[in-house]
């Protein structure tokens, strides 16, 4: 496994909404439905605002067993709703039958990793996915795009003042091209996720169901498809985090 390095980060700090007394699981559903389809649009973590509801109404003192036992079928229905939302616009092809057999805390904690890894933190996974790549494979990426050390354009030129590496200097002179060739490599997405930090609890879970054909297809089209949009901000955003990634990384090393 390659040594991680965690770049400048986007703003990942979570909004919590108001404690709502009651579960408000349909609204919350629509909400992550369309974060889901917009993940960059909104930083809410719904899931923890279901959470704490959850937590709260278990949490009562008079309540009965049949009512926990009622309470905690919604909490199972709405985990497994989210999953499900998850696998159909990734085409993930989930076994929701192995995962529908877990226990409460478990299904919980699926549904977290997922929505983490596939809306909340998708952002600043792509951009360490490729940056970490970039990282430990320039020289390969340079052999493979020999022609980039021979530019001697401006930018070129001014990007080796401040990166001591000649290869990364190189990539990062001429990034846009260097994506769209790691993008064509079309890597296996359990080799990717591997260029994340596989000690965070959500990134080494979602690991763990691909290696065990609960999550069976492999998306990468489709969770890398920011990076299909030139002229999008996220894109750019993306890029300017990898760049800046390669800089701090160089001063790093001296």
């Amino acid at each position: 496994m390659p040594s991680i390095y965690e770049a400048e980060d986007f703003e990942t700090e979570m909004i919590i909404l108001p404690q709502i007394k009651d579960l408000h699981k349909q609204l919350l559903e629509e909400e992550i439905k369309q974060q889901i389809r917009n993940p960059f649009d909104s930083k809410v973590d719904f899931v923890e605002t279901f959470n704490q509801q959850l937590e709260n109404a278990l949490d009562e003192e008079d309540i009965t067993e049949d009512n926990r036992k009622q309470i905690e079928g919604e909490g199972i229905s709405f985990y497994l709703g989210v999953i499900e939302q998850i696998d159909n616009y990734f085409q993930l092809e989930c076994s929701m039958e192995t995962i529908a057999e877990k226990n409460l805390e478990d299904i919980r904690d699926t549904c977290e990793a997922m929505y983490s890894f596939f809306v909340l933190k998708r952002k600043k996974n792509i951009k360490n996915m490729l940056l970490n790549y970039i990282l430990e494979n320039a020289e390969e990426i340079c052999k493979a795009l020999d022609y980039l050390k021979e530019k001697y354009d401006v930018t070129s030129e001014n990007i080796k003042k401040y990166v001591n590496d000649e290869n990364l200097a190189a990539i990062a002179a001429n990034l846009q091209e260097v994506i769209s060739y790691v993008k064509s490599l079309d890597n296996d997405m359990a080799e990717m996720i591997t260029y994340l930090d596989m000690e965070n609890f959500n990134n080494a879970m979602v690991y763990d169901l691909m290696h065990d054909c609960v999550i069976l297809a492999n998306f990468q089209d489709l969770y890398f498809a920011p990076l299909f949009s030139y002229h999008d901000s996220d894109y750019d955003d993306i890029l300017a985090k990898i760049e800046h990634g390669i800089y701090t990384s160089c001063k790093k090393r001296g």
